[in-house]
């Protein structure tokens, strides 16, 4: 009888710590998946912000450019000589007219543009690619190609006065997504701010 008493208590025991080692397995396994998220989250998140301070730096080295009359590598900066907007070349007269970015998916394209002899003509500058995963897009109801002008020794962009630049993931394009869309602007003086991370929902409006 004893023998069987003792039996049945160490069945019990065995049997209880069974299942708290269940509980135990399944506990460390969930916090092993909620690291492991967090974990993708953060590298998602770094590579959008990393992505977007790209972004901010390529375009204020543009506007920099527009703003110092600087001509180009080809047609229209083949004059020396002081800042101008208008010059001659060859016998040909050069107006320096504006620079203009093209954000496009994952890239963004640089441009200078001048009127020689009275044709408009643009030359691409520059091509810079978003770190791979990272990609541009618009709030609902705009599409890409993204166009953003800086008129040559000019402060204000012109026409693009309150423009939002969205950067994001190219996994988690969707709408409406939590906290993986990154946006700086150009504000009406010309200024680029730093930007932030922010919800975006359906109907565009971007929540910090």
């Amino acid at each position: 009888m004893k023998n069987r008493a003792y039996s049945q208590v160490v069945k019990s025991k065995s049997g209880f710590t069974l299942i708290e080692t269940l509980v135990v397995a399944t506990i460390i396994m969930l916090l092993t998946g909620l690291i492991i998220t967090n974990y993708i989250s953060f590298i998602e998140r770094n590579r959008v912000r990393t992505a977007a301070e790209e972004a901010r730096n390529f375009l204020s080295d543009i506007q920099n450019r527009a703003r110092m009359g600087h001509r180009g590598s080809g047609r229209c900066g083949v004059a020396q000589g002081g800042i101008t907007r208008a010059y001659q070349v060859r016998g040909e007269r050069i107006f320096l007219d504006h620079w203009f970015v093209i954000l496009e998916h994952n890239h963004m394209r640089a441009y200078v543009a001048c009127r020689i002899d009275g044709e408009l003509v643009q030359e691409r500058e520059q091509v810079v690619h978003l770190p791979q995963g990272a990609i541009f897009v618009r709030s609902p109801g705009q599409a890409l190609p993204q166009f953003i002008h800086f008129p040559a020794l000019y402060r204000n962009p012109r026409g693009d006065i309150g423009q939002d630049i969205v950067v994001t993931d190219a996994n988690r394009r969707g709408y409406p997504l939590y906290n993986y869309f990154y946006v700086f602007n150009i504000t009406g003086g010309g200024a680029i701010s730093t930007g932030d991370f922010c919800t975006m929902g359906a109907d565009g409006i971007c929540v910090r």
